[in-house]
């Protein structure tokens, strides 16, 4: 909520806490109204304009300095860190990213054993099966 309300704030000139507020109300109204599933339709049409606006951004910036060996030339500037600690990096990285992964998991296991025997359509108190 706070990015939308930085970016719509310095747009406007609106103070941030008013336009915070703002997105807050129009967000909680949007999920009553419209469900978990314009929720998701959302997200995904998001995802689309999030991806497609990369592409066009890298494919713009490739043709406006001039094309791919224009880039990877300019790129040659670059300097790369020593492989050791590029192997250093990514052995930590990925360590990280396993044990960040394995807690996802274990909560999504142990949601499960909580819920376990909670089955709102044979209780009665959901009607729909979405």
């Amino acid at each position: 909520m706070y990015i939308p309300a930085i970016t719509f704030s310095q747009v406007t000139g609106t103070g941030i806490y008013v336009i915070t507020a703002i997105v807050c109300i129009i967000c909680t109204f949007y999920t009553c109204v419209g469900g978990l599933k314009a929720v998701i339709w959302s997200d995904v049409t998001q995802s689309f304009v999030m991806f497609g606006s990369i592409l066009a951004v890298c494919i713009k910036g490739t043709f406006d300095v001039g094309g791919l060996p224009v880039v990877l030339q300019e790129s040659g500037r670059l300097n790369a860190p020593d492989y050791e600690d590029a192997k250093r990096c990514m052995l930590f990285f990925t360590l990280l990213l396993i044990f960040l992964l394995s807690c996802c998991s274990y909560m999504g296991l142990v949601a499960y054993a909580v819920y376990h025997d909670c089955d709102p359509i044979s209780t009665k108190l959901a009607t729909a099966g979405d």
